[in-house]
């Protein structure tokens, strides 16, 4: 919960945008999901280990996920990102589509990773 927390600060005006859902993420350089928050089980029927474990195989094929590395590699390099749309499906497999916010994490002035916030739009 503390990390809810933190991520809830860090994203707050993003958050109050509007009333759509959301959970919160990090994940390392390589891409490695190292923390999702739960409520990612209410808003699409994963659980968050199953989530972490795989989390590339509920992309789905559309447009939109192409972009998604685009955006991560720069955000890695430090570099501020717009928000970002992409498509994933939850657990009985329909798709919804997510705007992702994310910062990078330091360790000192080192980037080791990125955190972020999907709000469910559809």
């Amino acid at each position: 919960m503390k990390t809810d927390q933190h991520l809830y600060t860090l994203f707050k005006a993003f958050i109050e945008q509007d009333d759509h859902p959301y959970y919160f993420y990090t994940h390392d350089k390589d891409g490695n999901i190292t923390y999702i928050s739960e409520n990612i089980t209410q808003l699409l029927g994963l659980s968050s280990d199953a989530f972490k474990a795989d989390y590339m195989s509920y992309a789905t094929a559309s447009p939109l996920n192409k972009e998604m590395i685009r955006y991560t590699y720069r955000a890695l390099q430090g570099k501020e990102q717009e928000p970002y749309k992409i498509e994933i499906y939850d657990k009985d497999f329909h798709p919804h589509t997510l705007l992702i916010k994310e910062k990078p994490m330091f360790e000192g002035k080192t980037i080791v990773g990125l955190q972020g916030v999907a709000k469910l739009l559809s």
